[in-house]
């Protein structure tokens, strides 16, 4: 669907994702199955006449490649198109290769087989290509909004240090406390062990 591609592209284009070029190796496989009026550069267009093998050789491909991060499955539904199988397909390589992968079956109730397949098995369906690209951006929008929680916590954690010294002094401080019976320690000592802190 060279023209879903092209709509697809352009919403990307709005995100902070970018089409991965793929590798001169990944093209040359491509070149070996697809037919010559297909597109090998990304996006990758493998034309309305697909079956559910040429499907399978393509994801495969385009899955194994290291610039590939997540891919949008984009179809509309031709005489020739093996629906149910080719979902099988998409669900097949998604669990082998572990990539984010969402999937646009343009078509209504003519791919909804198609759809509930993939929907068992857990993997993004979408209406229109537009939310599909916008779900991907997200969910590298989240892992790297998680990262950067986590170099701030893990800076954090090592500002926040107290001397072994300032330890066992405050340490001998609280149990002396404790022997005394006393719940709280004086507030000059709690000011004290706060500024032992670095």
């Amino acid at each position: 669907a060279g023209g879903l591609a092209v709509v697809t592209s352009d919403t990307l284009s709005q995100t902070r994702l970018s089409l991965s070029p793929l590798s001169d190796a990944t093209e040359k496989k491509l070149k070996q199955f697809l037919p010559s009026s297909a597109s090998i550069h990304n996006p990758v267009d493998i034309v309305g006449d697909a079956d559910s093998l040429r499907y399978k050789n393509t994801l495969r491909a385009v899955l194994a490649d290291e610039n590939v991060h997540a891919v949008i499955v984009l179809l509309t539904p031709q005489t020739v198109t093996e629906i149910e199988e080719t979902a099988k397909i998409i669900v097949s390589e998604f669990q082998k290769f572990k990539k984010p992968v969402c999937v646009c079956f343009l078509g209504g109730k003519s791919v909804s087989t198609g759809i509930k397949i993939l929907q068992k098995k857990k993997i993004p369906t979408f209406e229109f290509p537009h939310e599909a690209v916008i779900a991907i951006d997200k969910m590298f929008q989240y892992q790297d909004n998680l990262k950067k929680i986590a170099t701030v916590s893990s800076a954090m954690y090592k500002k926040i240090t107290l001397s072994l010294e300032s330890y066992n002094a405050f340490n001998s401080i609280i149990q002396n406390e404790k022997k005394d019976k006393k719940k709280q320690l004086h507030f000059k000592d709690c000011y004290k062990f706060l500024l032992s802190y670095e």
